[in-house]
């Protein structure tokens, strides 16, 4: 059992989860991911545990495609706890655990990602954790670039791109909004693909996933990390590590708004169903007036595509100085 705690402490897992970490990963696994806190090949692991090399292969390519090592070539090297945590709950790994363990591994996931993101915008490693791309709906007729184009335009340049669960719903589980939403690009991508839990589609099929989440009230968002955006995804607010920590933390810099806004017309007839649609609380009714905020506004579209008398419009935001 020593091998937990010496395996713990090198992957950053904090001591509370030990009882999990036992629970998610088998002690012969937790040999074999010491064995590889160095990238290693299945050869240099089966001489350090002196154990026959096909066997440790079959277990490490069972670990990669969890997703608790990372491969490259030939050599693997385990990941941190977080990251382990990040695919045990995303993939939805975690039915065999208690529901207090499954609600304490949510709340270190979210507070350790909104972490990270907040650190590498500070290190200006990243400008911003996401960036909303507006609904396609909201903008016909425009002569600007249509939004569902810039997000097929992001996914055309890609090298690589498939569709895979969203990972924040399958982690949270809060709703019941279509799951397998998110796009993901390159090396991302490839990877989901190689360990079997992405598939490819068409342009053609990444519109009408674009056209389902906007039907369902998600909003688009490009998630970016140090090496661009790696992914286009449709989100809700209440699963969304991002559009949580809007509200959790009271971070709504942590997600860069669009290039547009929605204004309101003064044909607006004042009926509410903008107010149930926005989720930046941008837009609310008070003694059945509706009261408009467009410093909150995140410019996603959802309220334009469905207003009924079409009372709501885009416009390019206006760009601070300075």
């Amino acid at each position: 059992m020593k091998h937990y705690k010496i395996l713990g402490e090198k992957i950053g897992m904090p001591p509370r989860f030990s009882s999990i970490l036992k629970k998610i990963i088998t002690p012969t696994e937790a040999e074999i991911l010491l064995a590889c806190k160095n990238p290693a090949t299945a050869t240099e692991i089966s001489i350090t545990l002196s154990s026959d090399k096909e066997n440790i292969e079959k277990i490490l390519n069972l670990l990669y495609k969890n997703g608790y090592v990372s491969k490259r070539n030939d050599t693997y090297k385990s990941k941190s706890f977080f990251s382990i945590v990040d695919t045990f709950l995303g993939e939805g790994k975690y039915h065999h655990l208690e529901p207090h363990e499954i609600d304490s591994l949510r709340e270190y996931y979210l507070k350790k990602r909104h972490e990270i993101s907040i650190r590498l915008i500070e290190e200006e490693k990243i400008s911003v954790s996401s960036k909303v791309i507006p609904v396609m709906q909201s903008f016909k007729g425009m002569q600007h670039i249509l939004p569902t184009e810039q997000a097929l335009k992001i996914i055309q340049n890609a090298h690589t791109f498939a569709l895979a669960p969203c990972t924040c719903r399958t982690a949270f589980d809060n709703c019941d909004n279509p799951k397998e939403t998110c796009i993901l690009l390159d090396a991302v991508a490839y990877n989901l693909l190689e360990r079997g839990v992405a598939r490819n589609i068409s342009l053609e099929t990444a519109q009408e996933i674009l056209q389902q989440a906007n039907d369902h009230n998600l909003v688009h968002l490009t998630i970016y990390n140090p090496e661009g955006v790696y992914a286009v995804c449709s989100c809700c607010e209440c699963c969304c590590h991002d559009l949580q920590a809007i509200k959790k933390y009271g971070r709504p810099d942590i997600i860069a708004r669009s290039d547009y806004v929605a204004v309101v017309e003064p044909t607006c007839i004042h009926c509410g169903v903008c107010v149930e649609r926005c989720i930046f609380d941008a837009r609310k009714m008070d003694e059945d007036i509706l009261i408009y905020d467009p410093e909150k506004c995140h410019g996603c579209g959802l309220c334009i595509s469905t207003c009924p008398v079409n009372a709501i419009r885009p416009i390019l935001r206006e760009k601070k100085k300075g």
